[in-house]
């Protein structure tokens, strides 16, 4: 009998799981193709955003224990050994940053003093946190659920093929990074810390290209 009454929850989730990912995948798609002639802040806005706003808000209202959708954004679920270890991985950021021009490739495309930083500002706030809600809580949540064979690849191959138009140092660098921010936040159903992580390393690269040179 419990079976039955859970079948529902769980074709849902599968449901939910199956959108997500084949949802990431078409907009990436999208995003290297056109944009549907929208600006590139208007499409991260409705494709990066809005729309990861609205299937997270649908996965917590249709979730059996909403509570375990709330850890995921519970910075309270941290301990104090965790901020250590982030912060130390955050630091190591600043050499990554300080890598870039000692290679050639990174060095042509990112060049330093080429940025307005409140147009960097909003182009952050348009895809960030929807960006990050969708990979760091909605992925993360849903497919060890129901694809468990891919929990520690999709994240980071979706996060990698983004990059597919950069270099290839930042490509690969990409996937990795994801993941690792992927392994820790399916590990402590927390996503905290990778989202700050990644918050870090955008903010550093932005103060690269505004103030290095």
């Amino acid at each position: 009998m419990s079976n039955n009454m859970e079948t529902p929850a769980r074709l849902s989730n599968k449901i939910l799981a199956y959108f997500c990912v084949y949802y990431v995948a078409l907009a990436l798609i999208i995003d290297h193709n056109g944009k549907f002639s929208l600006s590139p802040n208007h499409f991260r806005l409705v494709f990066w955003f809005a729309i990861p706003a609205i299937l997270f808000l649908l996965t917590f209202f249709l979730a059996k224990n909403r509570d375990e959708i709330l850890h995921w954004l519970d910075v309270r679920a941290i301990s104090r050994k965790e901020w250590y270890v982030a912060s130390a991985l955050m630091a190591c950021l600043v050499l990554v940053i300080a890598v870039i021009p000692t290679v050639p490739s990174l060095a042509d495309y990112y060049k330093p003093g080429r940025i307005n930083f409140s147009h960097r500002f909003f182009w952050l706030l348009a895809w960030f946190p929807g960006w990050e809600l969708m990979h760091r809580c909605l992925l993360a949540y849903h497919i060890p659920r129901s694809l468990p064979k891919y929990s520690w690849l999709l994240i980071p191959l979706f996060e990698g093929l983004y990059h597919f138009n950069k270099p290839w140092p930042e490509m690969l660098g990409m996937f990795a990074w994801s993941g690792v921010l992927t392994f820790w936040t399916i590990n402590r159903k927390n996503a905290c810390l990778a989202i700050l992580a990644h918050l870090v390393l955008e903010c550093l690269l932005i103060a690269y290209l505004g103030l290095a040179g």
